[in-house]
């Protein structure tokens, strides 16, 4: 490097001022360019400064485009998911809609009572699948048909009603969205009501149940109705629907009244088959005790037609 020095030294010595003056001009002007020299010049040194934007603008939208897609793929797989889950779950119900018709197929067999009680048992459970309330509604009618003529079929009656009130309890209900009526002044003072707790099954310690009258306040003649077939309400009004349900369980009796607009929850139901008249009743996670007979089996068919049961018994 220090011979090269000593060389451009003797170069320029030999050089006159003039020609030193326009040297020097000249390394100037490569130094600093003007003009279409100038462009060039920052192109040449500035080109991959430039670049750089442009290609972080580009891998943004690289990363963009693969977000989108991987969005696209995740929707798609979720869409998938739900559609495969709901096939399942309809070829989950068939299933049981199909165990359930087969042990009705002969609901007089032993092992098809089995059946049927381990099914009913098995749908109620947390993550069972629930049988639809047509299905239950055909088969509970099989056993209750064929108790006429076997009476061990009745055994599993009694399953059926319970699962049917089990149903109820995620219907909606004429008083899922209203309060109680928080003043008995609401209520017209000649109406009454009796309680139709069942005093062969009651167990006075354990008692403890709950009444509420609902609003509108309605005519006598389509107001809820709790008294005895031979003593019937007095008054010109009353509530709109009754609500009782009893923790933990009370029974209650259906021999002898006359029951409107009422939701019952959670009770054991007694029938005997005396006379009665239900109208427009809801039974609730309700355990069913109906003696076998003309006027039970007509009433289990009642309760498992639909969420509101409506029954007359002979002579009522």
């Amino acid at each position: 490097m220090f011979t090269e020095l000593v060389q451009l030294e003797d170069e320029m010595a030999k050089l006159s001022p003039e020609e030193k003056t326009k040297l020097i001009a000249e390394i100037r002007d490569a130094l600093n360019p003007k003009g279409f020299r100038k462009a060039v010049f920052f192109l040449r040194e500035w080109g991959i400064l430039a670049v750089i934007p442009t290609i972080i603008v580009a891998l943004a939208i690289f990363a963009a485009a693969q977000f989108n897609a991987a969005n696209t793929r995740l929707a798609d797989e979720v869409r998938f998911q739900e559609k495969t889950n709901g096939r399942l779950n309809s070829i989950d119900k068939d299933l049981v809609s199909m165990r359930a018709l087969l042990a009705a197929s002969q609901p007089s067999r032993k092992l098809n009572q089995d059946a049927a009680k381990a099914l009913l048992a098995e749908a109620k459970q947390k993550d069972g699948v629930p049988i639809p309330s047509d299905i239950v509604q055909q088969a509970g009618d099989s056993f209750v048909d064929a108790a006429r003529t076997e009476p061990s079929a009745w055994r599993v009656v009694p399953d059926f009603l319970n699962y049917r009130s089990f149903l109820n309890a995620s219907l909606p209900s004429p008083i899922s969205n209203s309060k109680p009526i928080e003043s008995t002044k609401e209520i017209d003072p000649a109406w009454g009501f009796k309680m139709p707790i069942d005093e062969a099954s009651l167990k006075p310690s354990k008692t403890d149940f709950r009444l509420y009258f609902y609003p509108p306040a309605a005519p006598i003649k389509e107001a809820a109705a709790l008294e005895a077939l031979d003593q019937p309400a007095g008054g010109s009004f009353g509530p709109s629907f009754i609500s009782f349900t009893a923790i933990p369980p009370i029974a209650i009796t259906l021999d002898g009244f006359h029951m409107r607009n009422i939701v019952f929850k959670n009770v054991i139901v007694v029938y005997r088959g005396g006379p009665t008249r239900l109208e427009h009743v809801l039974f609730v996670d309700c355990d069913f005790r109906i003696m076998i007979g003309n006027s039970g089996g007509q009433l289990a068919n009642a309760v498992l037609t639909s969420q509101f049961t409506s029954f007359r018994s002979p002579g009522t």
